[in-house]
C-alpha cells in the first residue's frame, strides 16, 4: 500500500530503507582540538591587534564612562528629591 503523502518515502527494492547520510561534524578528536586551539589563537591575536590600535582611546572612553555614571547618579538624586518633596506636600485646594 503506497501513500500519496509527499513526505512519505517509498522503500527501495528488497524492502530496505535507504542508508542515512553521514551526519555533519568532526569525528576525530585530534582534528577537533586542533581547530579549537587554532581559533583561540587567532581570536587572541586579533584582540591584541585591536587593543594596540585603540590603546590611545581607552582613557577617553573610561572618562566618558565615569561621566555617564556620575550624570546618572545625579539625575537619580534629583528624581528622588522631587519624589520626596512631591509626596509630602499637602494637596492644594482650588
Amino acid at each position: 500500500m503506497e501513500s500519496s503523502s509527499p513526505t512519505h518515502t517509498s522503500a527501495q527494492a528488497g524492502g530496505e530503507a535507504p542508508p542515512r547520510a553521514h551526519r555533519f561534524g568532526i569525528q576525530n578528536g585530534l582534528i577537533y582540538w586542533g581547530v579549537v586551539v587554532l581559533m583561540a589563537s587567532l581570536l587572541l591575536w586579533l584582540g591584541v591587534e585591536l587593543a594596540r590600535r585603540i590603546e590611545w582611546f581607552l582613557p577617553y572612553s573610561g572618562g566618558a564612562g565615569l561621566c555617564l555614571v556620575a550624570g546618572g547618579y545625579f539625575l537619580e538624586i534629583r528624581k528622588a528629591h522631587k519624589a520626596r518633596n512631591g509626596n509630602s506636600a499637602p494637596p492644594q485646594q482650588s
